[in-house]
């Protein structure tokens, strides 16, 4: 897990006046105060620091209180990606495709069934997992939910595989719907209307840069698998003449279109979102590395119109091709040698 992620832990206790030195050790203390808070650190230390402040202070809800108040500053850019979406659905998809941007420790999915909708806490590892880090989870995603759509009043029922408690009524006051024990599955299960939310800070085109970020992060983090740089080399290769379809590239693997999009999203990508970063990389390359002027870029990128290919480039930048290419330009001369 991230350092970002741990320190919730202390921020909620000082949050609350409660002098976390005279819990931990200066060696824990030290390790969620890291500079990097991208830093990752293992599971089993913050685990044990929530379960012994947890007997120590007396608070078996403590879990629940450090998720119900974890913010932006702790989750990151997995935060601002779903704040950015237009709705709760599409935030809760996000979520699980970049939910190991704040470490290996969980996946989640998004169900539907007649009139209500849930979303599965799944533990990645052997073994049973730790009951506060499901009941973390569990308060961070609702919580999420309604400060990301400005609706306090969500409620769900909860669903935790581990005994009841002496007393779930912290539970029921969380999650504001009926809560199991002994369960199947660790789950949130609230009314498939909540999935239309809109966002409070909903934007497409924020979402797009973000997004990016997220799985720029993922994939320096797990390494890019074969099956992208396979999708990768034949969109390189068949950008000039246009050769970009899914159809066409799930051809050349020999596997149908449905089969190479199941394995893509199985590894947390989307063949537009890689296609979109094949032609963002060419861009930049031809535009800082070649005299070529736009139109011919944009037929080296497969697209038909220079138009398109500068509001493309836009969605990816921020900048329009032309300034990109000057501000660029000039940076690269200033890094020169000096004397």
């Amino acid at each position: 897990m991230t350092v970002a992620y741990a320190a919730a832990l202390l921020d909620y206790l000082r949050a609350n006046n409660i002098d976390a030195e005279s819990l931990f050790t200066p060696a824990q203390l030290k390790l969620l105060s890291d500079k990097d808070p991208q830093k990752v650190i293992k599971l089993s230390f913050w685990v044990e620091m929530l379960e012994s402040a947890s007997v120590a202070l007396n608070q078996p809800s403590l879990p629940l209180l450090v998720g119900q108040t974890m913010g932006a500053k702790n989750i990151g850019v997995l935060a601002y990606v779903g704040m950015s979406c237009l709705t709760l659905g599409e935030a809760i998809e996000h979520a699980a495709r970049y939910m190991k941007i704040v470490g290996n420790m969980s996946r989640m999915c998004l169900r539907t069934c007649g009139e209500t909708a849930e979303v599965p806490w799944i533990w990645p590892h052997d073994g049973t997992p730790p009951q506060c880090v499901a009941e973390v989870h569990m308060a961070v995603r609702l919580n999420s939910a309604r400060v990301f759509t400005g609706r306090p009043d969500l409620y769900c029922d909860a669903y935790f595989q581990f005994p009841a408690p002496a007393d779930i009524s912290p539970y029921k006051l969380m999650f504001g719907g009926d809560c199991y024990f002994g369960a199947v599955d660790t789950k949130l299960v609230f009314p498939k209307e909540y999935l239309s939310l809109p966002m409070i800070a909903a934007n497409a085109s924020m979402r797009e840069t973000i997004s990016g970020q997220a799985q720029a992060i993922l994939n320096q983090r797990e390494g890019t698998p074969p099956l992208v740089k396979t999708v990768r080399g034949l969109l390189l290769d068949g950008l000039s003449t246009n050769q970009t379809s899914i159809n066409v590239v799930a051809e050349s693997m020999e596997i149908s279109t449905r089969s190479l999009q199941r394995k893509l999203s199985e590894h947390g990508f989307k063949f537009q979102d890689i296609l979109d970063n094949v032609r963002s990389d060419r861009a930049k390359q031809l535009l800082l590395q070649t005299p070529m002027q736009l139109a011919e870029v944009a037929f080296l990128l497969g697209y038909s119109e220079q138009s398109s290919f500068q509001n493309a480039f836009k969605r990816w930048t921020g900048k329009t091709p032309e300034v990109w290419r000057q501000t660029e330009t000039v940076e690269s001369a200033g890094n020169g040698p000096t004397l």
